[in-house]
């Protein structure tokens, strides 16, 4: 390694930010109601782990983490003519 590389490679990251700390979880469930959570997720513009994330959370009275509702950048823009 190139001397005085270290710090930046130890602090630079791409991608996406952390959402924290977290573990795997498994979950079996039929297929229909994948199906059916897929798309209620999808409508949402979020990613089925964070979409359950938050349904489990509210069930179990837990604030969930901010990064499961939609933000305006993942709304959709509701167009002028079907508006009025």
């Amino acid at each position: 390694m190139i001397a005085g590389t270290q710090s930046v490679m130890t602090t630079r990251r791409g991608g996406r930010p952390s959402k924290g700390d977290r573990s795997a979880v498994l979950v079996r469930m039929p297929r229909e109601l994948r199906e059916q959570v897929e798309a209620l997720a999808a409508g949402e513009r979020l990613p089925l782990c964070d979409y359950l994330t938050r349904i489990i959370a509210e069930a179990h009275d837990y604030q969930p983490p901010a990064y499961c509702y939609p933000t305006v950048d993942q709304q959709g823009v509701l167009p002028i003519a079907q508006a009025s």
